[in-house]
């Protein structure tokens, strides 16, 4: 297949045009498969060529794992030009804790890390309801009513569903009283602190991160993922003289979860003068069917800010066109839609589709998944389910991921606490003891482990013991280093994750998940191979090993080519030639939770927009006009969204034949020849 040379040409002069522009400021939307990461890649290549220094160029994005992705993106295309490759790239969150640190304005004892969602609920969260009584579901509301206060300046922004009760004076004052001095004791912040921290000193004159850092250019990917706070502190840094450029796309904005807004790159033209703006509208990644539909949904529900876009898929004028595929099926029972799924995904595999290529989209899926792995298994279709071996989230991977934490970053506090915590027979009340008891005698928290513990400081033989062991594996581990191989170290690191846990077993699940990586793999990887929970970013460890050792690494064998089962909000970023979406009911999208407030459902029409264009060649979405719930099978409603796809939802048992999958294997080879 070739694509239109008019209509590439139409393609890449945009995207040339965004990259080069030399306003002041410039925003660039960017729709799905449009070419956003490269022209961030051009724009950094065009800014070295005009005699920018490299060291004063940053880029960041929304997340952790994006924001690698894009630093590795940057590097390949400044060693493609000849460029150097010093341009810094990150998270915001990142970037404010590095002005911080330059204005010597951090109050923790060791640079705090931001808590994973495991260390939120199973540490800050459980002693926080041990100090103020609260019981696990109202401790998280508090603390969510402080993560939006920090990131948006209120307690209950547009984006947040009110809790039931709403929270009180005396509860927000309990949480602020006991998250300083624990934040301060494991040196740890929740998400959106150090962001308004560097906003606060900004606003009172005290801190300029552009002059500390040494930045003129800051591209931000993802624009309409931030918040108000991130709007402020980016919209600061220009008001400094730090030229923007804002890549991202409003109708792709999904984080109201973390206080997003589409509002910041909708309103930025008007935020800022002399703005160069700019549109790439050929999409690259879908076929004209898919991508229909994904617009007239999108434009039907769009709220008032919405930006106009005209949308138009490469494969449409191709030679031979491509047109893909829409299907829209209904079933009579959640069952016969797992079947009918499983069964295309089967003879798909069957006609020569590589299971990697499919990609099931839930919206709901702890109601969806039992069903459907099912029926998957029972259609013997190999698949990644969400979460599916996540070693780290276990008490046994997360004692090991917390050793190797500290043999590469040994002032991690928080993976000290964790430590001592996975430890059979040491519950969070001891571990809620001995932290007050290190806050009320004005100690710090990592020397416990490594300095004799002052006598009186630890009242029970619980507290001594639990602290005393942990010191005692410090003791070894802190002799490791992170770039020690694997096979160096695996019989240590099990043997000590059975000794924690108790069970000389306990490690086995472990083991076997290590022992699959190759053996020269340093610690340091290995760390960051454990902390992965999807299949893509566990790839990008093995390819970064590989690079490193220039071995040829047998991916496929360590991490198979499955199905990919995902939450609508992970597959952000990734794509499929086939995408399933089956739980189109209202109960689902928007869902319960959501439909009593506009803003909630515009933004499931996103997330709904945002998976359908997760599909190359087709996007199948379905329904089931009976769901079992609790044991019993209940009549559904379907979503609201089901009549804006521009196709009747019709009855197909058994979802796609052999035929029709036959043809769909040889419609994606001409998609990517």
């Amino acid at each position: 297949m070739a694509l239109d040379p008019a209509q590439l040409a139409e393609a890449t002069a945009a995207q040339k045009a965004a990259a080069q522009d030399p306003s002041p400021h410039v925003r660039v939307i960017a729709g799905p498969g449009t070419g956003k990461s490269q022209t961030i890649e051009q724009r950094v290549c065009w800014l070295l060529d005009q005699g920018a220094d490299a060291g004063r160029i940053v880029a960041v994005s929304f997340t952790r794992a994006a924001a690698e992705d894009l630093g590795a993106r940057i590097r390949h295309a400044c060693l493609f030009g000849g460029h150097p490759s010093g341009v810094a790239t990150g998270t915001l969150h990142s970037l404010a804790l590095r002005a911080l640190r330059a204005a010597n304005r951090l109050s923790y004892p060791a640079d705090p890390v931001v808590l994973h969602r495991w260390e939120q609920v199973n540490i800050f969260d459980a002693e926080f309801g041990k100090v103020a009584g609260h019981r696990k579901v109202r401790r998280e509301q508090i603390r969510r009513d402080h993560e939006a206060f920090w990131q948006t300046g209120e307690h209950l922004p547009p984006q947040v569903v009110p809790p039931d009760p709403p929270i009180t004076e005396n509860e927000r004052t309990s949480f602020r009283a006991f998250h300083r001095p624990r934040t301060q004791l494991y040196s740890c912040v929740l998400p959106g602190e150090i962001v308004r921290l560097c906003v606060r000193e900004m606003a009172a004159g005290l801190l300029d991160p552009a002059a500390l850092l040494g930045i003129d250019h800051l591209i931000v990917d993802e624009f309409q993922d931030l918040n108000a706070m991130d709007l402020a502190f980016v919209h600061g840094m220009a008001d400094r003289g730090v030229q923007l450029f804002a890549a991202g796309d409003d109708d792709q904005s999904l984080y109201s979860f973390r206080f997003a807004t589409p509002a910041g790159i909708q309103e930025f033209t008007s935020r800022r003068t002399d703005v160069g703006d700019h549109s790439l509208t050929h999409c690259f990644r879908c076929t004209p069917r898919v991508l229909g539909a994904a617009q007239q949904l999108i434009v039907n529900n769009a709220d008032d800010g919405r930006l106009e876009k005209s949308p138009t898929s490469m494969y449409g004028q191709a030679t031979p066109p491509v047109r893909g595929g829409l299907g829209c099926w209904s079933f009579a029972n959640d069952r016969a839609e797992a079947e009918g799924v499983a069964g295309s995904c089967a003879r798909l595999s069957a006609a020569g589709m590589n299971p990697r290529d499919i990609m099931i989209l839930l919206a709901a899926p702890r109601r969806q998944s039992t069903v459907l792995h099912a029926a998957l298994d029972a259609a013997d279709v190999p698949y990644a389910a969400i979460r599916e071996a996540d070693v780290a989230e276990t008490d046994a991977g997360r004692a090991a991921y917390a050793m190797l934490a500290i043999v590469c970053e040994p002032h991690h506090y928080i993976a000290h606490r964790t430590l001592m915590g996975v430890r059979k027979g040491v519950g969070i009340e001891t571990c809620n003891e001995v932290a007050q008891a290190v806050i009320t005698n004005h100690r710090n928290f990592r020397d416990l482990f490594y300095a004799p513990v002052p006598d009186g400081l630890l009242t029970t033989t619980r507290q001594r013991t639990a602290v005393q062991t942990t010191a005692d594996l410090c003791a070894e581990i802190v002799e490791w280093g992170p770039h020690e191989q694997l096979d160096a170290r695996l019989d240590d690191l099990c043997a000590h994750v059975d000794a924690i846990r108790g069970e000389t077993s306990a490690s086995d699940d472990l083991r076997a998940f290590l022992s699959e990586l190759p053996p020269d793999m340093h610690l340091g990887e290995v760390l960051l191979y454990l902390a992965a929970d999807r299949d893509d970013d566990r790839r990008k460890v093995l390819d970064a090993y590989a690079a490193r050792t220039g071995q040829e690494v047998d991916t496929d064998e360590l991490v198979p080519d499955r199905l990919r089962i995902m939450t609508m909000h992970g597959a952000k970023g990734l794509s499929a030639r086939i995408v399933f979406i089956p739980g189109l009911e209202e109960d689902h999208l928007p869902g319960a939770k959501r439909a009593p407030y506009p803003g909630q459902v515009l933004e499931a029409a996103r997330m709904l927009y945002v998976s359908i264009t997760r599909a190359r060649l087709a996007c199948i979405l379905s329904l089931a006009r009976n769901r079992m719930t609790f044991g019993t099978m209940e009549e559904t409603t379907r979503s609201r969204f089901a009549v804006d796809l521009g196709k009747p939802f019709v009855d197909r048992p058994g979802g796609i034949d052999q035929a029709l999958a036959a043809q769909a294997v040889k419609a994606a080879e001409r998609l990517e020849s």
